[in-house]
């Protein structure tokens, strides 16, 4: 989530759900995201941004690698007037 929080293009981040990866013998995480990303995003290049930050961060801060990343776009928010 704090990853999230300050990124562009994100509206809300409606779940976040992190486990140890058991399909692997290394020790590794399964994280699974749902999030509202905000009207006129550019869905693929967002996802990847995502993907990329996320890993680097928590690599970065829990020595553990990211060998799982499912991210759900859940609803896109309504444009701003």
């Amino acid at each position: 989530r704090h990853t999230l929080n300050g990124m562009t293009g994100i509206a809300r981040v409606n779940r976040v759900k992190v486990a140890k990866n058991y399909l692997s013998h290394a020790n590794g995480l399964a994280i699974i995201l749902s999030l509202t990303i905000a009207y006129g995003q550019n869905i693929k290049k967002l996802m990847s941004r995502i993907r990329r930050d996320i890993q680097q961060e928590v690599e970065y801060t829990t020595g553990m690698s990211v060998e799982i990343l499912k991210i759900t776009v859940r609803s896109i928010s309504q444009p701003e007037d």
